[in-house]
């Protein structure tokens, strides 16, 4: 019995695998059984581990010959297990750390129940529900029903289980019933593979109160309520550099951001985006508009700390050369470009029911609303003159003609994109360099920047590195690591990594390298030329050689590049023609001897492999 059985599963695997393989409707199994496969596999290497280990006491306590070794074997894997279990030095995996958002555990049973009464075919019953919402819908005998909140991916899912307009349309009411309420909107989350309850940001008081009016009565749900209140007004500060000159808090962040007394503050998590807010955003007022007036002022600059050589001159006018007045009148009528939209499954139920037969699910765009003369000519006058009033920007063009929304919000996305007072004037620095190292290397005079042009310059940059140097330090510091073991264990950084970087490949390279000097002495011994077969080889192995090394490329030089008798060209020969031939008869060789050995094996004529003797 104790090899019957082993023999049988062998022989059910095997005849699955090659049903899996050869048999369309069968392919999914492999997948499965490779899952059990990884299961024998790690139980494997568990017993192969214990097995090391023991072998190896063995051979320490009872003082064998090669115990020494024995025992910096055993301290290695012992090392090195407990590098990857533990995962020291492992920083968490970005993709699971949810930035700026707290946490606290909560059970799905917990959240708000929001049911969808439908009536669902039997066949769709069957199916199994999304991944997405498995943990959180669940069927009912009216339909399903629905615990906590809906995200638009979730939506997705479940309209995609049928492509009936009721039951999309019946999706579609469920996910906009299935939402927090609108003060908590974007803010508070459930991530059900996590089972926890998340905010984002800084929590009010009326937040708070939003959020304990859904717990209706849950004692759990109340505590998460609880601690995510905590941790969300949780106060961090650090030191921080002084602001840049120009500094403007950001609206959004004026409730939990405080900048004073050379410290920044910060209530509850910061978010990549608040991050990047409060880094490049809160320097909106140095925005620098690359026209005529801001050139003229850091030539009229540059011009007073020292002179400037007509070369230098025309390396900073180069950079102005592009007109930013066309650039936004470019972005503002590519915003007035509105794109096709998709009517909803509601909408398209309501119009099969009003008699349309010819149902149409996009709807065609609008005309685009482009900017007229006057408003053009507005905004050439108003960038053409400093300092920008950007703030009265839009409101000057909406009274010359007409501006959508979307509009408005590109004015407000091209004075984001324009480079800072530091970022221009560290860009005129490298080009001027640029400039003169190529002066250099032509053998021409290179003009050179004196301190005082350097520092015009580079301060600007280096005052505003040192804010957001601080932004970056503020933001780590409120971050409260959620899975520490998230990462990988090999991550470049981490012990594992480092005893493998600068332990295990050394000595693998190390015995590499002997392992050269064992091939050759072989080699030495074994092309020695004593009949026919053994010419062929040497012959054979000296052309090889010679044809990968620069010696052999060096006596052919004079043969022509595309010659078949240059010793490159013949070792490619050789290796794609006569090397190939020996391979494909080798490979063919093991197949039947594969094929051979796995039919002796799933028939039960070799029994080796459970034991067998016979």
């Amino acid at each position: 019995m104790k090899r019957t059985v082993p023999l049988l599963i062998t022989s059910c695997v095997g005849a699955l695998l090659i049903a899996s393989t050869f048999i369309p409707v069968a392919q999914s199994w492999s997948d499965r059984f490779m899952i059990w496969f990884d299961i024998l596999a790690a139980i494997a290497f568990v017993l192969g581990g214990g097995n090391l280990v023991a072998s190896q006491l063995r051979k320490v306590s009872d003082r064998r010959p090669g115990w020494g070794y024995a025992l910096i074997t055993l301290i290695s894997f012992l090392l090195m297990l407990s590098f990857g279990l533990l995962k020291l030095g492992v920083k968490p995996a970005p993709n699971q750390e949810y930035f700026g958002e707290s946490f606290a555990r909560l059970p799905v049973e917990a959240l708000p129940e929001f049911p969808m009464a439908a009536d669902v075919p039997a066949s769709l019953r069957s199916q199994q529900l999304p991944a997405s919402v498995r943990k959180q819908v669940r069927w009912t005998e009216d339909g399903l029903v629905v615990n906590g909140w809906l995200t638009p991916e979730q939506s997705a899912d479940l309209v995609g289980l049928n492509p009936v307009l009721e039951w999309q349309c019946a999706i579609e009411r469920l996910a906009a019933q299935a939402q927090p309420p609108v003060p908590l909107q974007g803010r508070l989350f459930y991530h059900p593979d996590h089972r926890v309850l998340a905010f984002r940001g800084w929590m009010s008081e009326a937040d708070e109160i939003e959020l304990r009016g859904l717990a209706d009565g849950h004692s759990a749900f109340e505590s998460a309520a609880t601690q995510l209140a905590i941790a969300a007004r949780r106060k961090t500060t650090v030191s921080a550099a002084p602001a840049p000159e120009g500094f403007q808090l950001p609206p959004s962040l004026s409730q939990s951001v405080t900048i004073e007394n050379g410290q920044a503050s910060i209530l509850g998590p910061m978010s990549a985006a608040q991050r990047n807010a409060l880094a490049t955003g809160s320097l909106n007022a140095r925005r620098e508009l690359p026209g005529d007036a801001t050139r003229d002022s850091i030539l009229a600059a540059l011009t007073d700390a020292g002179p400037l050589t007509a070369e230098q001159r025309a390396v900073v006018e180069k950079r102005f050369l592009d007109n930013p007045a066309d650039a936004l009148i470019a972005a503002i009528n590519t915003a007035g470009v509105s794109a096709p939209t998709r009517k909803t499954a509601c909408e398209l139920m309501a119009e099969r029911n009003a008699g349309v037969t010819d149902l149409v699910s996009e709807i065609a765009a609008g005309p685009p609303s482009l900017l007229n003369a006057e408003q053009e000519n507005l905004i050439r006058e108003r960038l053409g003159a400093a300092p920008v009033d950007w703030d009265a920007l839009p409101t000057a063009i909406e009274a010359a003609g007409s501006l959508t929304p979307a509009q408005t919000s590109s004015i407000a996305a091209f004075r984001s994109s324009l480079p800072t007072t530091g970022a221009l004037r560290r860009t005129l620095f490298e080009d001027l360099l640029r400039s003169a190292a190529a002066d250099a290397s032509a053998g021409r005079p290179a003009p050179t920047l004196n301190a005082q042009q350097r520092t015009l310059l580079l301060a600007p940059y280096l005052e505003e590195h040192r804010w957001r140097q601080s932004v970056r330090e503020l933001f780590r510091a409120a971050h409260v690591v959620k899975y520490p073991w998230s990462g990988e264990f090999n991550q470049q950084g981490a012990a594992f990594w480092w005893c493998y970087e600068y332990i295990f490949q050394p000595i693998t390279a190390m015995m590499f390298a002997l392992l050269a000097f064992y091939v050759a002495s072989a080699a030495f011994r074994a092309f020695r030329a004593k009949n026919v077969e053994a010419t062929l080889l040497l012959g054979t192995a000296f052309i090889i050689l010679l044809g990968r090394t620069y010696a052999g490329v060096l006596l052919t030089d004079w043969l022509p590049k595309t010659s078949p008798f240059r010793m490159e060209n013949l070792a490619v020969y050789l290796m794609n023609v006569f090397n190939s031939a020996g391979n494909r008869a080798i490979m063919i060789g093991i197949a039947l001897g594969i094929a051979s050995t796995s039919l002796k094996i799933l028939l039960g004529i070799d029994r080796s492999h459970v034991g067998g003797k016979e």
